[in-house]
């Protein structure tokens, strides 16, 4: 385990990384080519239509998706990226708060005081 002045400045770092991100959005960005309806296309012939990018997104435990516009994809894929660091940061926060608070729980054991809740 950590020093705990250690994981305070890991919290802290942890804190201005989630606290700066504003561009976050929550889903995957695929690519994807297309047939048409047309019967003597190309595409039939194996060269599809695209790239085209959907946003992909589970809402109310329902898959969602939608359509990017090429001119918006390194923005919503930025987003996306930014949306996982920020997840993830959040995991390791509440890692690092956890050992906080159990450190400070060991602590007031050791000394013999009382930290309110049962072992």
């Amino acid at each position: 385990m950590l020093s705990k002045g250690l994981l305070t400045v890991r919290r802290n770092r942890l804190q201005q990384k989630l606290a700066s991100g504003s561009e976050l959005i929550r889903g995957s960005l695929a690519q994807t080519y297309l047939t048409c309806g047309t019967p003597g296309c190309r595409c039939h012939q194996g060269e599809k239509h695209g790239p085209y990018y959907i946003l992909s997104w589970s809402e109310s435990g329902k898959r969602k998706s939608a359509y990017v516009p090429e001119d918006k994809v390194s923005g919503v894929r930025r987003m996306v990226t930014n949306y996982q660091a920020a997840r993830e940061a959040l995991q390791e926060l509440g890692d690092v708060n956890r050992q906080l608070l159990l450190g400070q729980y060991q602590s007031a054991r050791s000394k013999g005081g009382r930290s309110g809740a049962r072992p």
